[in-house]
């Protein structure tokens, strides 16, 4: 008989979530259940996990495969999916695709693996870059304020998109912003919904 692979509903997560924890998702929330068809006991149901790419790995499931990347084989019993995990490499962001079969096994020895199914889950990006937080400036001049991300935790796949000011920032201020050589309540910039 087949081993039957109930997946559980598409599962997502963010980078910061993963990145302010153990980087693990679990695989209980990946896959409801493994079972056989079998009713009189005489075979036991286990899954197979393929596929995973390089950096990622799994904690709690017995590697049978060793190797680099997607020719890696991981088994974890039926009755042990709670205590399997896929770990995430650190800001790491993205579709995380991987595959999966049933296994059934005979009491006698004999087994039988079913179809790789694609398994996967989603990781949301999270900013954690911040901005420049100061500029060193002469009085009475216009300088550039030379903004620019500052990297946080190693993760340096992000870029300085937008800038937005607050409409008020100048009220009480000892100083005025500009945009390309115009002050910027002048530089036509409207205000952003």
């Amino acid at each position: 008989d087949d081993a039957i692979v109930i997946l559980a509903p598409g599962y997502s997560t963010t980078e910061a979530v993963l990145d302010s924890g153990t980087h693990a998702v679990a695989l209980s929330n990946l896959v409801t259940s493994v079972a056989s068809s079998d009713t009189d006991g005489s075979e036991v149901a286990t899954m197979r996990i393929t596929g995973l790419a390089e950096g990622f790995s799994i904690t709690g499931a017995t590697m049978v495969t060793s190797g680099t990347g997607g020719e890696r084989v991981w088994t974890v019993s039926a009755d042990k999916l709670a205590d399997v995990s896929i770990i995430v490499p650190a800001n790491y962001s993205g579709s995380v695709i991987f595959k999966v079969a049933g296994v059934t096994t005979e009491n006698d020895g004999d087994s039988k693996t079913g179809s790789l199914i694609d398994l996967g889950f989603t990781v949301t990006p999270s900013p954690e870059g911040t901005l420049t937080p100061s500029a060193t400036l002469v009085e009475d001049e216009i300088a550039p304020l030379n903004l620019g991300i500052v990297h946080q935790n190693g993760d340096t796949n992000e870029a300085l998109g937008n800038i937005y000011i607050a409409a008020d920032y100048a009220i009480g201020a000892d100083f005025a912003l500009y945009l390309n050589g115009v002050a910027l309540d002048a530089a036509g910039v409207g205000p952003t919904a």
